[in-house]
This record gives C-alpha cells, structure tokens and sequence, in this order.
C-alpha cells in the first residue's frame, strides 16, 4: 500500500511540473504583430523581410520590411516590385512563424 502511495505523489508531482512548464512555455510565445494598414510604396533598398500571411488574428497579406533607414513598413502583398525581386532571389522573404488561419 505504501508503494502504491508513492507512485501516485511521484505521478501528481511530475504532472504538476509538466504543466507548470508547458504554461510558462505558452505564455511567452510571441509571434510578429499583424499590420492591419499595408502600402503600395516605391521601391525600397530593403534590409530585412518577413511575408505577413492571413491567419485568424490578421487579415492583412503583405510584406514587413526593414529598409536601409531601419524604418518598418509593411508593403501590400500584391505589389509587383517586392514580388519580383522575391522570384528573382533578390531578397527572401520567410513567412512569419504565427498559426495559419
């Protein structure tokens, strides 16, 4: 019987760090913010860029870039240029790690 005890304070114990840790995990998980506003704007010498994909919390399709000024901005997504240059490989543009819609 007393085995039988410790098993189970063994089971209860581990179960409560799991979930202590897959919680603590969880909450501070943070995917790229969602542009609701994107623009057509003139060509950019562009440092950095991610592809902003519908998903349930953001129903904006663009391109968040980092110019050579290090300004944000976030290019519609059916701008002829930006994509272009992704076709080309001129730059890459990884799409943002946020859940699917």
């Amino acid at each position: 019987m007393l085995t039988l005890s410790y098993s189970r304070w063994i089971f209860l114990l581990s179960l409560a760090a799991l979930m202590f840790i897959s919680e603590s995990e969880g909450s501070t998980f943070r995917g790229i913010p969602c542009w609701e506003t994107c623009f057509v704007v003139r060509k950019q010498h562009i440092q950095t860029c991610y592809e902003q994909q519908l998903r349930h919390d953001c129903k904006t399709h663009g391109f968040l870039v980092t110019n050579h000024r290090g300004q944000k901005l976030c290019i519609k997504g059916d701008t002829i240029w930006i994509k272009d240059r992704i076709a080309k490989g001129q730059i890459k543009c990884p799409p943002d790690i946020s859940p699917p819609m």
